[in-house]
């Protein structure tokens, strides 16, 4: 494993606080320090990393990476998977099925499923390399994490490793896990979104499609910029499918409650299916279309859109909690790493990138981005009880209450830059404060006793 320490200024934070293995990052704090960040180079060309273009967790162990390679269409992709990830005990392990040429060709996303097994999607025209004779032909592989099935010989009779590959979706750009064996597709070829479900996995090596099932989305319209993936994920909270359209320049949002079978769909199966309809009526918005020149990796987790812009190679944040609007809290600019792909949110909301070129896996830490509570306090802070304190509206235009305040002789409001925008003493009983002149975007509200001491902080909204 190794450091890469890209700045050593010591910068104060807004509040001291005492860490807590329970509690969560939030990613835009690793902007406001982001003077500070060091990044830690987890995994290396030496473990076997070669073109790496996308990362995700094992559903089912948190300690376990794998990383996708795209490699070439020659020897066709591989992986690289890191037990105890960033632990003392870290190990790699690098695989290749045994057809990989066919069922992972130019992969350019791998995502989880809860049951452990995983799936890609492919960058290539025609997995059979047939000089357009049999082209188009391609589409998302099935795979287990087990690694007595993955990369293993599945006896007489079969092809590869994979539990199961459909082949509707030639220069497929990113896959996201929906439910069950069901997998969106960012179906380049096409160039709009597809729904793919493998249902009953058909067995390592094996070949019998028939209950699989293919849903397209017209309405959904998306465009590939060669090579590039245009990643995807799904926030199951709240039900919305977030895609990169990377041809695009735009980031949108799929309500994956939404939509009606339309009929048969207007793009022919290339196999004998269970279903393969057209999709219409669905809902769906643009959460960002301007700054952006190649928007690539993304993750999201509770009220945050994390992404990777590989034309300029910054991490991008993006708050999805206001009512209406998705403001950009802020950028990294991923200094060294030059052909930023996949990004990946851990556990705790620490930050994991993936290097194409570079051929490394990071993960940024930062000693001075504090853990918080879910309400947004910093962990650590002396609390007066939160059921005598409440702070309202939230979000808030004009007027923001304080009731509860027995106890508390200060209010101050700071911005994510650490600056402070705002102070007031406390009335006996409650306070009201004025916050009109303050601009919009997400501020941090800090309650303290006559001591000067901490007792309640919490993240507002300004509208």
């Amino acid at each position: 494993m190794k450091t890469k320490i890209i700045s050593t200024i010591l910068m104060g934070t807004v509040l001291l606080t005492q860490n807590s293995i329970a509690q969560k990052y939030w990613q835009e704090d690793f902007i406001t320090e982001k003077e500070t960040n060091i990044y830690t180079e987890i995994g290396t060309s030496q473990d076997g990393l070669f073109n790496p273009v996308d990362l995700d967790f094992n559903s089912l162990d948190s300690s376990e990476l794998w990383v996708v390679n795209m490699r070439n269409d020659q020897i066709g992709g591989s992986t690289v998977t890191y037990r105890d990830v960033g632990g003392a005990d870290q190990k790699s392990f690098h695989k290749t099925d045994g057809n990989s040429r066919h069922f992972m060709s130019l992969p350019t996303a791998l995502a989880f499923g809860a049951n452990g097994d995983w799936a890609t999607s492919p960058g290539v025209l025609d997995a059979n390399f047939s000089n357009g004779q049999r082209a188009p032909y391609t589409g998302p592989s099935l795979w287990s994490s087990d690694f007595s099935i993955y990369a293993k010989y599945a006896g007489p009779g079969t092809n590869g490793s994979h539990l199961d590959m459909l082949h509707g979706s030639p220069y497929s750009m990113g896959i996201a896990w929906y439910k069950d064996n069901a997998y969106y597709i960012f179906d380049g070829y096409n160039r709009h979104l597809a729904m793919y479900d493998f249902a009953a996995d058909h067995g390592p090596g094996n070949s019998n499609h028939d209950d699989g099932r293919l849903r397209r989305y017209p309405e959904i319209t998306l465009k590939r910029l060669g090579l590039i993936p245009g990643h995807m994920e799904v926030d199951p909270q709240r039900k919305w499918l977030y895609i990169n359209d990377v041809g695009n320049k735009r980031i949108i949002r799929v309500d994956i409650t939404s939509g009606s079978v339309k009929g048969a769909s207007s793009v022919q199966a290339s196999e004998r299916l269970a279903e393969n309809v057209d999709m219409e009526n669905v809902t769906w918005e643009v959460v960002a279309n301007t700054g952006l020149d190649k928007p690539c990796g993304l993750d999201v987790t509770d009220d945050r859109l994390i992404i990777t812009d590989n034309g300029t190679n910054e991490l991008i944040v993006y708050d999805l909690s206001q009512s209406s609007g998705f403001p950009e809290l802020g950028r990294i600019k991923l200094t060294g790493y030059n052909n930023v792909m996949g990004v990946k949110l851990d556990e705790e909301g620490k930050i994991w990138f993936v290097d194409k070129t570079a051929r490394v896996v990071v993960r940024i830490d930062n000693e001075n981005v504090n853990k918080r509570e879910d309400d947004g306090a910093f962990v650590g802070t002396v609390e007066i009880s939160k059921a005598s304190i409440n702070v309202y509206p939230n979000p808030v235009s004009n007027l923001l209450n304080i009731s509860g305040v027995e106890g508390i002789r200060n209010v101050v409001i700071y911005d994510f830059s650490g600056k402070q925008v705002l102070s007031q003493m406390v009335q006996p009983s409650a306070t009201e404060i004025d916050i009109t002149s303050l601009e919009k975007g997400i501020y941090i509200l800090k309650l303290s006793n006559p001591n000067d001491t901490s007792v309640h902080v919490e993240r507002i909204v300004k509208e």
